[in-house]
């Protein structure tokens, strides 16, 4: 008895030490250097000057409006005033930037307030999200208020890398993912909330929140679908109408700025001329990379994802009478979402739904794969390719391993890797958990013997039903 004590303490102890650890390291990496080093420039300030620039009835995509509205607080750099003479604003640095209106009707409130301070506003309230997100997955997945593994999953979560970058850099990537993941976590699923919180994280930034968006499509949560695309729409028409009035023709500017990035501008280029290519998750890179053809790029990737995407939905349909487990086929779409389109490193916060799913312990799926998904997952506990693109900038690497195919094709390129083989492993699992027997929980005995029955078992296995799992977010 003294000794399963004593194991016990050592345990509850080595849980705290980890999550004191862990919770140390996220303030470091994330919110005071975003204090710290971003409030004098970071990824929020553009949308911050763009969102000042709507709400006084100016084109917020236009490059004038940068030196209009910049913040007297802080210096402008270098760069801008020559590169907005020269044109070369947009291809070399990505502002202003390309988010949709109502991205930045969302984040008017927050712009209202001097930068400094909104800087700090912004920073807090991706905090705030981030909190809530794990805590929301935790009580999804059952952990006690004071069990070690609900202490070993919040730890994990606050290491994970992508969040350090996204909090430090002010990028709607973090707080986009955090609405998307609470509304389909911890509430009820097709409801007027989660559909809003779905359609506030699209607005924030759509290559994030469409995911939750198809998920809600696929399982056919029409309430939600519905009130997330109304919320889309209006802040859309609404804030089109608005610089109407002031007769602003933005619409030009827009389509400019998103050619910028995702066609002529250096930034979203997977090719050889992008030098920080090494920072991007799309699966172009690396196909790239392979191929060194640019037709054949884009035709791979989307082969490749539209493959892992028709196994999944064959495998959904086939399966539509038992229960799902939604933690793990969220994470699926999650990770195969990050594969196909433009994105940067701090959009793979959004891989905090996989690392939930890998700290519930139960025998559902074979142990071989969970250690898999978990060592794929422990490569982004660290910023390795930002890391090495920043030695890489400074001449650290030697000119022999810059110049060698192995070291571009698969170490610069790990966290594409990672990705890749995560949606597959995660894939692998989902068919599993679909050949396994469910244990049913054992208040059901009663219920089971009518169709009305098989659609109350069915919500108790649910993972997001408030049937089984309740409490408050």
């Amino acid at each position: 008895m003294r000794q399963t004590v004593g194991a016990s303490n050592r345990q509850v102890a080595g849980a705290v030490t980890l999550f004191l650890v862990a919770a140390c390291l996220f303030t470091i990496r994330g919110p005071i250097r975003s204090v710290t080093q971003g409030v004098h420039f970071n990824d929020f300030l553009s949308p911050y000057i763009q969102s000042k620039a709507l709400i006084h009835g100016q084109n917020p995509y236009s490059p004038l409006v940068l030196l209009q509205f910049w913040p007297s607080s802080i210096r402008q750099p270098d760069f801008l005033r020559k590169d907005i003479a020269t044109g070369s604003l947009l291809q070399e640095h990505g502002i202003p930037t390309a988010y949709p209106l109502p991205c930045f009707v969302v984040i008017a409130p927050v712009a209202l307030f001097p930068w400094i301070l909104a800087n700090g506003m912004w920073t807090l309230l991706n905090v705030i999200a981030v909190l809530l997100v794990v805590r929301a997955l935790a009580i999804t997945l059952n952990f006690q208020p004071f069990d070690c593994r609900r202490l070993f999953f919040a730890s994990a979560a606050l290491a994970l890398a992508p969040l350090h970058t996204g909090i430090a850099l002010g990028n709607p990537a973090v707080a986009s993912a955090m609405l998307g993941i609470l509304g389909s976590v911890g509430i009820e699923p097709d409801s007027a909330t989660s559909g809003l919180l779905t359609g506030l994280s699209i607005c924030l930034k759509p290559q994030i929140g469409i995911c939750f968006a198809a998920y809600q499509l696929v399982r056919g949560r029409w309430k939600a679908i519905a009130f997330g695309s109304t919320i889309v729409i209006a802040l859309m028409l609404s804030s089109a109408l608005y610089l109407r009035e002031y007769q602003v023709d933005w619409f030009t500017d827009f389509r400019r700025n998103s050619e910028a990035l995702l066609d002529t501008g250096i930034l979203g280029d997977f090719r050889f001329r992008n030098p920080t290519r090494f920072g991007l998750l799309n699966l172009q890179v690396l196909t790239y990379q392979l191929m060194r053809r640019d037709n054949l790029t884009n035709l791979t990737s989307w082969v490749i994802v539209f493959s892992l995407l028709g196994v999944w939905l064959f495998s959904f349909y086939c399966q539509r009478d038992r229960a799902r487990n939604e933690i793990l086929d969220l994470s699926f779409l999650a990770v195969v979402s990050l594969l196909p389109i433009y994105h940067r490193f701090y959009d793979a916060s959004i891989l905090l739904l996989p690392l939930a799913w890998v700290c519930r312990s139960d025998g559902a799926t074979r142990k071989h794969v969970r250690v898999m998904i978990g060592l794929l997952l422990s490569v982004f506990f660290l910023p390795g390719g930002s890391f090495l693109e920043l030695l890489l900038e400074k001449g650290r690497i030697p000119a022999a391993l810059v110049s060698n195919w192995f070291w571009n094709s698969f170490v610069m390129l790990h966290d594409i890797w990672a990705l890749l083989l995560l949606g597959m492993v995660l894939l692998a699992a989902i068919v599993l958990e679909g050949h396994t027997p469910t244990r049913l929980p054992s208040d059901t005995s009663g219920v089971l013997t009518s169709d009305e029955g098989t659609r109350q078992r069915y919500q108790l296995i649910d993972m997001n039903s408030p049937a089984e799992f309740s409490g408050p977010l």
